[in-house]
């Protein structure tokens, strides 16, 4: 333990000389009531998942709750009653074990520069942590490691550079920046020896590298789930990415079998196990293994809320894991997608921001008074006892009659493909006009998401999920329900502008009655109003979207010869681009 400081007390303790970090968390504590982040009194994410002051990361972010307390702290009734392991920091060593597994990392890929953010200094030198009793992979009985980092600025170190000077290890350029090492042995003196047998460590060559993984590997699958659990809590992305398929399916079993309800620790180890991966061949290979034995079904069976940071780590793991195979397999799939599996995301996206400073202009204001839509649709995802996601989407729709009310369900099963037209862009998908393909867990993850806030791990996928786009003449392609869908988006959208930009348009269609221009209008209106919404799916397409379709077919068809002669002659662009249109509707 580094440090100890109860909640709310005017003295804490500092042991060996830690860095700035810790006295800084300690201070939390004490000073300002933080808890940990991984407290089971404030439960916000797992131990050392987070870059928080209050978690064990060596992070120094503080969030908006905690700037609350430290403005106004809060007293804690009965804190003398308080679990001690509230107040401490167990960080001793955590530092020293993730440089020495880095430095191997890096040398063992081939690359040079290494930064931590918590590369700091201090008068040009910063006493950093001490690894008691360090088991490392060579066997050696070391009684600590010390570790300094020596510089007078924060900035990479060259781990190419590793040479030794007594007990002392250092890594990096002698006039740069760079890491020491001081080396104790069992009594805790210094050993020339064990420094010796450290930096032929540090230096191992690559088979020597893969040696002790094997080794590592084979002797941690003989272990208890809480030691493999630790363990992958800690592994290096070096050790993670070495993972063959076998292994990553042997830990992952082991883990998610060994309890029916999945913890935060446990679903932060699937999260590492699945979102390492790098090889397609492997990505594919335990996605297959996974859907097989229905693990996939298990974990989203286990959740009790999808707004927990176990759905989070799971839905995250998945949803990386799915991205992690072929590319262009994944894109073929998005483009066979059944008609169940297409959808389209907020159809009219920002067109009414864009319409609205308009809407006032008599010219225009009956043509888009269907941006004050009388329905509003609300949808809710629920964990279904099977494994999959359902989403209730209700509309209820206003009028003088009264309010009617419309309800579907859909369901979504976490590794099956989805097609998601994004007409506009959201937080988490940054893409518009677009066919996004996605796994089911992610898209039911954005849709119970809704406008709260997004966590960095839905940003992190989002951003991925963007590259995994069909072009557009996979959607000019489109056909059936999806083709149908994007096919009423477009032209919905693109008469907007049409009017918005030629109001002569207008004029000509709703001039007069009787020659029914007005009528293809009001189809149009009505058609618009459906699909204002902010998700489309087959059944709702089916039943809401497809008669409105052909009403306006037909209203089109009825519209005065006279009046498409007038359109073609003074607007001939634009009487084309509504034929073009309501020929591949009716196709």
């Amino acid at each position: 333990m580094a440090g100890y400081m109860p909640l709310q007390r005017q003295v804490g303790f500092i042991y060996d000389n830690p860095n700035l970090f810790i006295i800084a968390h300690e201070l939390g504590h004490g000073a300002f009531n933080l808890r940990h982040t991984f407290s089971p009194e404030s439960f916000i994410a797992a131990e050392r998942t987070t870059q928080n002051l209050m978690d064990y990361a060596g992070g120094t972010e503080l969030w908006v709750h905690q700037w609350e307390f430290i403005h106004d702290p809060q007293s804690v009734w009965f804190a003398w009653a308080q679990d001690e392991s509230e107040g401490a920091y167990g960080a001793l060593g955590v530092y020293t074990e993730a440089y020495i597994k880095n430095i191997r990392c890096k040398r063992y890929r081939g690359e040079n520069n290494y930064y931590d953010e918590t590369f700091k200094y201090v008068n040009g030198e910063y006493n950093y942590d001490a690894w008691s009793h360090p088991d490392l992979l060579n066997d050696e009985k070391y009684g600590n490691i010390w570790v300094w980092y020596t510089c007078n600025k924060s900035e990479a170190i060259d781990v190419s550079k590793i040479s030794r000077l007594g007990s002392y290890v250092y890594v990096g350029n002698e006039n740069g920046c760079r890491l020491k090492f001081l080396v104790r042995d069992g009594n805790y003196n210094e050993s020339d020896d064990l420094a010796q047998s450290f930096l032929e460590y540090l230096t191992v060559s690559s088979s020597g590298y893969n040696t002790q993984f094997n080794k590592y590997i084979a002797e941690l699958s003989r272990s208890s789930s809480e030691k493999i659990m630790n363990e992958i809590l800690n592994m290096s992305s070096c050790t993670m990415e070495k993972l063959s398929a076998e292994w990553r399916l042997f830990f992952f079993e082991k883990i998610i079998t060994q309890d029916d309800v999945i913890s935060e620790s446990e679903a932060v180890c699937i999260n590492r196990i699945l979102s390492t991966v790098k090889d397609e061949g492997q990505a594919s290979t335990l996605i297959a293994s996974i859907k097989e034995k229905g693990y996939e079904r298990k974990m989203i069976k286990s959740i009790t809320n999808m707004r927990s940071t176990v759905f989070s780590n799971i839905a995250n793991g998945l949803s990386w894991l799915y991205y992690s195979q072929n590319k262009n397999t994944v894109l073929e799939a998005g483009k066979n997608v059944a008609a169940e599996n297409f959808y389209a995301w907020e159809p009219y996206g920002n067109v009414k921001e864009k319409y609205e400073a308009v809407a006032s202009n008599p010219s225009f204001s009956t043509f888009f008074d269907w941006m004050y839509n009388s329905r509003t649709y609300t949808y809710t995802v629920h964990l279904e006892d099977d494994g999959r996601f359902r989403v209730h989407a209700i509309g209820t729709e206003f009028s003088h009659l009264g309010p009617a009310t419309y309800q579907y369900d859909f369901y979504i099963s976490p590794f099956e493909t989805v097609s998601v037209y994004l007409a506009s862009k959201n937080k988490y998908i940054n893409i518009e006009d677009y066919t996004v393909v996605m796994p089911g867990v992610l898209f039911a993850w954005v849709i119970d998401q809704g406008e709260r806030e997004a966590n960095q791990m839905m940003i992190n996928i989002g951003a991925t999920a963007v590259s995994f786009y069909l072009g557009g003449a996979a959607i000019v392609k489109a056909t059936g329900t999806a083709g149908k869908i994007i096919n009423t988006i477009l032209f919905a959208k693109g008469l907007a502008d049409i009017m918005l930009s030629s109001p002569e348009v207008l004029n000509i269609l709703v001039k007069k009655k009787g020659d029914k221009g007005d009528v293809f209008i009001t189809k149009y209106k009505d058609l618009s109003k459906i699909i204002d919404c902010g998700l489309i799916f087959k059944d709702f397409a089916d039943k809401e979207i497809s008669s409105k379709i052909s009403l306006l077919i037909t209203a089109w068809g009825e519209v005065d010869e006279s009046i498409k002669d007038e359109l073609k002659k003074n607007k001939p662009e634009v009487f084309n681009y509504v034929q073009e249109e309501i020929n591949k509707l009716s196709n």
